[in-house]
């Protein structure tokens, strides 16, 4: 029986493949990095320096103002095991674990020096600047440091967390924490001295950080990948997305329409957030160690990476013009069933959401070619095609349009052409 496969290319497409060459990566490229003493367990930026919590070494302070070429310009050896940092006007504050929060000024960037200390009961992991308060995830609670006066930062208030306070982001009234086992707690600060949970969710897996942004909280859950929590409604936070990354969420940080994953094994990943309800991964680079801590920053990310810094460029991929399926076509009695693999990329690269793909037919190679039906599978049956037709030969175009759209088409064969149905799909 001749039944024939046909690949049809929908268009002739200039575009930028974004992928980086030196690793396993998409629609990212590293740009440069910097080998610190120890492992990078926190990163902030600000005013072309990024301060790095360099666990057993500190705090380090890498100039960035050429991405390509980091070097240290300081560092200040803090007595505990840095974890955290912010910055925030002359002076970085330093989670420095058993020795609690650390306050550095940097106005002299090549000697960083310690002006004051608040030693936390528990450990202090992490660390939030807002106004004139430190907010410290310090191991069994949050804890909020009033630093007006950075020689002496005092406790005004503190509250308690079930499971183990990870991580802290601040927005507003609001102070979010990842609880580990516990998940995302909602803390209400509008009371520094009476800090009080009002809301929490209880994601999947381990809550390690979090970010916030708009109505938005964005919690790096450990094996979970990353959760998306609406906190319109702080007293009652609601999941409404996720992504499942490939690695171990330990860090997250949100520009734009993007958030950024340090993925332990899995490196770099960056989901596209533009939906909440349905993240899409955009872009990843795999780096060679295992990431922990993110921060985003114009248009580079730094990544703390085991024991280095990494500076990356994620680099968005626009072009949605989706790869065309490879068809094998079988005979089973009078039916033709076509078989081809999954599309995930378009023609440039990019990651895409595939919704169906659009199967045409002739009974001649050169046309025209007419719309039989769409599938969301990855076959399709031509029933008694052999009764019509000895020979056949088909197209198959993938989608991403709508669903719903493309249920409009016409439920009976041969009345649209290829080319009129990818017109009616543009309008």
């Amino acid at each position: 029986m001749k039944i024939f496969c046909f690949r049809f290319t929908l268009a002739a497409v200039w575009c930028f493949t974004c992928a980086a060459n030196a690793q396993d990566s998409l629609n990212v490229r590293r740009v440069g990095f910097y080998d610190t003493q120890a492992r990078a367990y926190g990163v902030a930026v600000g005013g072309g320096f990024a301060y790095v919590a360099d666990s057993n070494y500190g705090l380090r302070v890498i100039d960035v103002t050429n991405p390509a070429a980091p070097f240290e310009m300081g560092f200040y050896d803090t007595p505990g095991y840095a974890v955290g940092v912010d910055v925030a006007g002359n002076y970085t504050y330093v989670a420095d674990w058993l020795s609690g929060l650390r306050v550095i000024d940097i106005t002299n960037l090549t000697t960083p020096t310690e002006v004051g200390f608040y030693d936390t009961p528990g450990a202090a992991r992490c660390v939030a600047v807002d106004g004139n308060y430190a907010f410290v995830a310090d191991n069994n609670g949050l804890r909020v440091i009033d630093i007006i006066n950075p020689a002496v930062p005092t406790e005004a208030g503190f509250c308690h967390t079930p499971g183990s306070a990870n991580g802290v982001a601040v927005a507003g009234n609001y102070a979010y924490v990842a609880g580990f086992v516990s998940g995302l707690r909602v803390i209400d600060i509008t009371n520094p001295a009476a800090p009080t949970e009002v809301g929490f969710y209880d994601t999947p897996g381990y809550a390690w950080y979090v970010a916030v942004a708009g109505n938005y909280a964005y919690v790096a859950d450990g094996s979970s990948g990353l959760r998306v929590i609406d906190i319109t409604n702080p007293a009652t936070p609601t999941e409404v997305g996720f992504y499942d990354t490939p690695g171990y969420a330990w860090g997250v940080a949100v520009a734009g329409n993007y958030a950024y994953v340090a993925d332990d094994l899995s490196g770099l990943r960056v989901i596209n957030i533009t939906n909440p309800t349905e993240p899409i991964e955009a872009g990843f680079y795999d780096t060679p160690g295992g990431a922990y801590c993110v921060a985003v920053t114009g248009n580079y990310v730094f990544m703390g990476d085991e024991n280095r810094l990494g500076i990356f460029e994620f680099i968005p991929c626009t072009d949605t013009i989706p790869l065309a399926p490879e068809i094998v076509i079988t005979s089973v009695g009078e039916n033709a069933v076509l078989l081809w693999d999954p599309v995930s990329e378009s023609t440039g690269g990019c990651l895409i959401d595939v919704t169906g793909y659009l199967v045409f037919y002739s009974p001649t190679v050169d046309g025209p070619y007419y719309y039989h039906g769409f599938t969301s599978d990855t076959s399709y049956t031509h029933v008694r095609v052999v009764h019509y037709n000895y020979g056949m030969f088909y197209n198959v175009v993938t989608s991403v349009e709508p669903v719903m759209l493309l249920q409009t088409l016409p439920q009976d064969p041969g009345i649209m052409t290829r080319e009129e149905v990818l017109e009616r799909l543009k309008r």
